[in-house]
């Protein structure tokens, strides 16, 4: 089904713990308003710091990240929720923008879409950045 069908894609967590929806695929740094500690189980920006898909996917599987990552679910978060792990994301470009930027003074005024901890970088800098699911940010990127 298609994204927001049933809830909007930041509300797919708890609608699966309400179970209004059998499960979800999301990615876990559009938690960190509930705890910011969700981004470590995110293969990036600021989660699995240094390492690798590989090395990512075997700290899961081998080194304790999956009982991990349920026990902040269901212990921190009281979600009832089983969190696995598919693919980690890998690093991302930090933006693309259509003039120079060589100082933060000059995103004044630009919209700039960030997730996660990255997000909050923005947060009292002369950019308002906003974390949107990413499939709200292309209609944005095209509408400007």
């Amino acid at each position: 089904m298609p994204a927001g069908q049933v809830v909007p894609a930041f509300e797919v967590l708890d609608a699966v713990h309400k179970r209004v929806i059998d499960g979800a695929h999301a990615w876990g740094g559009y938690w960190t308003g509930k705890n910011k500690a969700s981004i470590l189980f995110t293969g990036g920006p600021g989660g699995t710091f240094g390492m690798d898909y590989m090395d990512v996917m075997g700290w899961f599987y081998y080194g304790g990240g999956l009982e991990l990552q349920k026990e902040f679910y269901q212990e921190q978060l009281h979600l009832n929720v089983v969190a696995f792990p598919i693919l980690p994301s890998g690093p991302q470009a930090f933006g693309w923008f259509n003039r120079p930027i060589e100082k933060i003074e000059d995103m004044k005024g630009m919209k700039c879409r960030q997730t996660g901890i990255a997000g909050e970088g923005g947060n009292g800098s002369a950019s308002p950045w906003t974390i949107c699911p990413r499939a709200r940010s292309f209609p944005r990127r095209s509408a400007a």
